[in-house]
């Protein structure tokens, strides 16, 4: 993925990406309050409802789950790693895939080189993203990689899902043993079951609905849990301490 977003940051407006990347940061550290609480009240447009509280509720919905993963794959790392990985990293993961294909989207569209806006409205968001990477050079080549990289990080993410799903449902599961394979594959069919639902009867829309509901009582069990780590870490930080005073208290008590 990090080549095909550097073949697209070559191969596309590189000067207007970077330029326009400038541009939106600097607007989000200027704005980022005003922009966090903005709830469009007089223009009643939609937009934080479909994007900002929408995101919100997307994460708190995938958070659990999400945590349970990482840190099964994390071991061995300290929490300050974790945290400075998942915040720092995936914030500019985010960053970079805005800006890159964001960008040259409406580079595209201002300069009339692809009517983005035009196919979004009439075929859809996937539409549009496909006559993005037709406009590059090459953009044939780049649209089947797009589409492997795809089928490739969907399958990882419903194997990784599972394998979470799995993990919390099992009994007396110890930290190094993996879920029955029968299990992992009976959480991947409850997957796909929901998502093929979701799609046929109303796509975005039935997502975005689904996750509203069921982040609102995670609101309340997040807060219980990040209460409990907190409790945790200064239990843990305490018997440590107690135990290296023993450890230092032991040749002095040999010596004398």
């Amino acid at each position: 993925m990090n080549k095909l977003g550097a073949f697209v940051l070559l191969a596309g407006p590189t000067l207007f990406i970077m330029s326009r990347f400038t541009d939106s940061v600097e607007i989000l550290l200027q704005n980022f309050f005003r922009m966090s609480f903005y709830t469009d009240s007089v223009a009643n447009s939609g937009f934080p409802e479909a994007w900002t509280i929408f995101y919100w509720a997307w994460w708190f919905a995938c958070a659990p789950y999400m945590g349970i993963f990482v840190a099964k794959i994390s071991k061995g790392r300290t929490i300050r790693q974790v945290i400075f990985a998942e915040c720092i990293g995936g914030t500019v993961g985010c960053w970079a895939a805005f800006s890159i294909m964001g960008n040259t989207g409406l580079y595209f569209e201002l300069n009339k080189l692809v009517p983005v806006i035009d196919i979004l409205e009439k075929k859809g968001g996937e539409a549009a993203i496909a006559a993005i990477y037709q406009g590059l050079p090459g953009g044939s080549i780049a649209l089947f990689t797009i589409m492997i990289i795809t089928l490739i990080f969907l399958s990882a993410t419903l194997d990784s899902s599972s394998f979470t799903l799995a993990s919390a449902a099992s009994k007396k599961l110890s930290l190094d043993q993996e879920p029955a394979g029968w299990h992992k594959i009976f959480w991947a069919l409850v997957i796909e079951l929901v998502a093929f639902s979701m799609m046929f009867g109303g796509g975005l829309h039935a997502l975005q609905s689904v996750v509203v509901i069921t982040s609102v009582p995670l609101i309340l069990i997040m807060a219980m849990a990040s209460i409990s780590l907190i409790k945790w870490i200064k239990e843990d930080q305490a018997r440590s301490s107690s135990i290296e005073k023993t450890i230092n208290e032991e040749p002095t008590k040999l010596t004398s």
